[in-house]
C-alpha cells in the first residue's frame, strides 16, 4: 500500500504538491489539469477535481478508485488557520486514524461520517486496494468564518468554540444525515461536475456548512429511517436510489423501466425501493418522475421546440397522452401554455 503525505489549506497550491508526493511515491507523474488530478491507469481511476470558489473557500469532489490501495498521511503542523469539513459517501470501509488515535470506519454507514478539523491535528485515512473513496472535502480558512460567523454566539460547546477562537486543535466527527447527503450527491452528479459553476457550489457548501453546525449544535444523530422490515437504513441502499434517480434524470427521453426491474438494478426489494425512494425525496417514484418531466418540458416549450419534438425530449410517444399530462400537471395544455409565454416575452420586447 502507497504511503502518501500530505497538508491542506484553502487554495490550489496543496493540491499540486499533493499531486507531487503521488507522483514521487509511483514514480509516475499525477497530472493537475482543468481543476482535475488525472492519475496513471495502473495506480487510480475517477474523478478528483477541485475548486477554490473564493478567498479562503476551497473544495474537492473525490470519487476515486484507488488500485493499488493508498494511505494518506496529513502531519499536524503548528498553524491552525484551515479547517477542513470532510462528508464521506463512500460505502466500502475507508479507515481514519484520528489524532487521539482513535481508528474510526467513516465508510459503509451514516455514523462518523462527517469530520471537522483544523491543520493543527494529524489524521491518517487509510483506502484499501480496489476500494472506492467517495468525497466532498471543504476547506475554509480562519479569516473566512470570522468574517461570516461569530463564534461566541453560537451555542455550541464551550471547548469548541474556545477552540476556533483561540486557533486550538480541533478534530470531531458527526453523523450524516440525508439532508446532507442530498447535497453532497448533487455536488458529484455527473453532469454538475461537467457544468461545475462557482455559485452553486457555493450555495451548497453554505448549506452544508449550515446543517453540520446544526447537527453539531444538536448533538444530532444520523437520520434512524426505516425499511418495511424496520431495520435500519444503510447508506449504501439510500445511494443506490439516489443514483438510479440521477441516472433517470439526466436522459428524460429514456423509457423508464418497471419499478421492479430499477429495484433490481438496485439490488433490492420493489417494497424497499420504493420505500426508500419516498423517504428520500418525499414523493413516490412516478410522481417525482412525472414532475422532473413536466419541468422539463416548460423549460423546452420555451426554448423554441415544438410541442411534438418537446413530447419526445420528455419520454411521450403519444402526442395525445403529453398534452393530457402536461394539462392535468399545469391545468393548461402545452400550446397554450408555449402562446402565452410566447407573448409575454414579445410584450416586454
Amino acid at each position: 500500500m502507497e504511503k502518501v503525505e500530505y497538508y491542506f489549506s484553502a487554495n490550489k497550491k496543496w493540491i499540486k504538491d499533493m499531486a507531487d508526493a503521488m507522483s514521487a511515491v509511483i514514480g509516475e507523474p499525477v497530472i493537475m489539469k482543468d481543476n482535475k488530478l488525472l492519475f496513471p491507469p495502473a495506480f487510480a481511476k475517477g474523478i478528483y477535481e477541485y475548486y477554490e470558489l473564493e478567498d479562503g473557500l476551497f473544495i474537492c469532489l473525490i470519487d476515486c478508485q484507488f488500485l493499488q490501495g493508498i494511505e494518506f498521511i496529513r502531519k499536524e503542523i503548528k498553524s491552525n488557520d484551515y479547517f477542513s469539513l470532510h462528508v464521506n459517501l463512500s460505502v466500502s470501509k475507508i479507515y481514519v486514524v484520528k489524532n487521539s488515535g482513535r481508528v474510526l470506519d467513516i465508510g459503509s454507514d451514516w455514523k462518523d461520517a462527517v469530520l471537522f478539523s483544523s491543520t493543527g491535528t494529524s489524521l491518517s485515512l487509510t483506502v484499501p486496494p480496489g476500494e472506492i473513496l467517495k468525497v466532498v472535502q471543504i476547506i475554509v480558512s480562519r479569516n473566512w468564518i470570522r468574517q461570516r460567523y461569530h463564534t461566541s454566539d453560537l451555542p455550541v460547546d464551550a471547548e469548541i468554540v474556545r477552540a476556533v477562537a483561540q486557533d486550538l486543535p480541533i478534530q470531531f466527527t458527526v453523523d450524516l444525515d440525508l439532508e446532507m447527503l442530498n447535497l453532497s450527491e448533487e455536488m458529484m452528479a455527473p453532469e454538475t461536475l461537467h457544468y461545475a459553476n462557482n455559485l452553486f457550489l457555493e450555495g451548497n457548501i453554505k448549506r452544508i456548512i449550515s446543517l453540520f453546525t446544526r447537527n453539531m449544535v444538536e448533538g444530532k444523530s444520523s437520520r434512524q429511517l426505516k425499511d418495511e422490515n424496520d431495520n435500519s437504513l444503510r447508506l449504501g441502499d439510500a445511494i443506490k436510489v439516489m443514483n438510479m434517480k440521477e441516472q433517470i434524470e439526466v436522459d428524460l427521453s429514456q423509457e423508464i423501466a418497471p419499478i421492479s426491474e430499477l429495484a433490481k438494478e438496485c439490488m433490492m426489494s420493489k417494497t424497499k425501493f420504493s420505500e426508500i425512494f419516498r423517504l428520500i425525496y418525499n414523493k413516490s417514484f412516478y410522481d417525482l418522475v412525472l414532475e422532473m418531466k413536466m419541468e422539463e418540458a416548460t423549460k423546452l416549450l420555451t426554448s423554441g421546440l415544438s410541442v411534438t419534438e418537446v413530447a419526445t425530449s420528455i419520454g411521450y410517444s403519444n402526442l395525445g397522452h403529453f398534452a393530457k399530462a402536461f394539462k392535468s400537471f399545469f391545468n393548461i395544455t402545452p400550446k397554450a401554455y408555449q402562446l402565452a409565454k410566447r407573448d409575454k416575452k414579445k410584450a416586454r420586447q
